[in-house]
């Protein structure tokens, strides 16, 4: 997961756009905002700005490895493996069959942003 911010140090007040290729989205980006990409899954690029002007943004992102060593109890896979409760891994397996679905759930679609400030353009 990637978290892009696009800062006020900016010197056009343009908006800038952000290209989802794999979802064939341009979408706004003005100044001030944030955006989560699963970037693991999506292409992204921004539009070009002018020669003169110039655009900061802040990207984050958290490594997928680092939400596995906290559910297995903050240690390796292999850790989890030898020292896991036969109950605990009963569990683990349990959630891995819905984990997909969940995580993709918790995101937002196009449809319930067309009434917002970010309304997404072809």
């Amino acid at each position: 997961m990637s978290c892009y911010h696009r800062s006020r140090l900016v010197q056009s007040r343009s908006p800038g756009h952000m290209i989802l290729w794999d979802l064939t989205l341009v979408i706004r980006f003005p100044l001030g905002a944030t955006i989560l990409v699963p970037s693991a899954i999506l292409r992204r690029s921004n539009l070009p700005i002018r020669a003169h002007e110039k655009c900061f943004s802040f990207i984050q992102y958290t490594a997928g490895g680092l939400f596995w060593w906290i559910l297995n109890g903050f240690q390796t896979d292999k850790a989890f493996e030898n020292t896991g409760t036969k109950e605990e891994k009963m569990e683990r397996t349990k959630e891995a069959t819905t984990r997909w679905k969940k995580g993709v759930a918790m995101y937002s679609t196009v449809d319930s942003h067309k009434s917002g400030p970010f309304v997404p353009s072809i």
